[in-house]
């Protein structure tokens, strides 16, 4: 069975790319983050591979910079477009 609803997970900036030894103690949660989204790609892979349709969309890759962990809160306007945009392509918006 797959799964029935489209998946999308964003992320915003300030996540580091790669492990960085600094990142240990307070600042720990910042590799924390970084291992979160490689968790999250494992998990679209494999809803996608049952069928079903899961992607992520990482906002320091398309342009959008300056978000905290919360995305819709730093740039709110920019993330209600995309999300906006993502659910009419996924026939999702109800008007």
């Amino acid at each position: 069975m797959s799964a029935e609803c489209p998946i999308q997970i964003i992320w915003g900036d300030y996540i580091p790319e790669k492990l960085n030894p600094i990142n240990v103690g307070p600042r720990l949660t910042l590799d924390s983050r970084r291992r979160n989204v490689l968790v999250a790609k494992l998990f679209a892979k494999a809803i996608n591979r049952h069928g079903g349709d899961a992607e992520i969309l990482n906002l320091r890759e398309i342009g959008i910079r300056g978000n905290t962990h919360w995305p819709m809160l730093d740039n709110n306007y920019k993330i209600a477009d995309l999300l906006s945009d993502w659910l009419e392509k996924k026939k999702l918006d109800r008007h």
